[in-house]
């Protein structure tokens, strides 16, 4: 059970960045949005003409992109973090086991981390 309630921890933090990295990611390419729907306003007649429901619909576009594009590469980065951290402590685990003159199979590796507090019992 406290591999579960991990795992739903690590989601929940997972979540958490990805919702702070679309945040600051959907108001940055919003600012560029709106710097290029001005840009264009002033200098290209066609587009001074078009209606400002399509301006607003492509720096929407601009948001959206944002939004996703910071949030997909924050999940990223953090999951390779997560799978550089547990690589570590399973070489850990393993030298440790080793030393001890154990065979480093799964379960061994799951009570070494509960014996050496790198996992919390819940």
């Amino acid at each position: 059970m406290a591999d579960r309630a991990q795992r739903q921890e690590n989601v929940d933090r997972a979540h958490e960045i990805q919702i702070q990295a679309a945040i600051r990611g959907a108001a940055w390419y919003t600012a560029f949005g709106v710097i290029l729907a001005g840009i264009g306003h002033l200098a290209w007649p066609t587009f001074r003409q078009m209606r400002p429901a399509f301006k607003v619909y492509l720096v929407s576009g601009f948001t959206t992109f944002g939004a996703i594009v910071k949030a997909d590469d924050a999940l990223f980065k953090h999951q390779s973090e997560e799978r550089r951290k547990e690589t570590a402590l399973r070489r850990q685990a393993i030298h440790d086991l080793a030393s001890q003159g154990k065979v480093a199979t799964e379960r061994e590796i799951a009570m070494w981390k509960v014996e050496n507090g790198k996992v919390s019992q819940r």
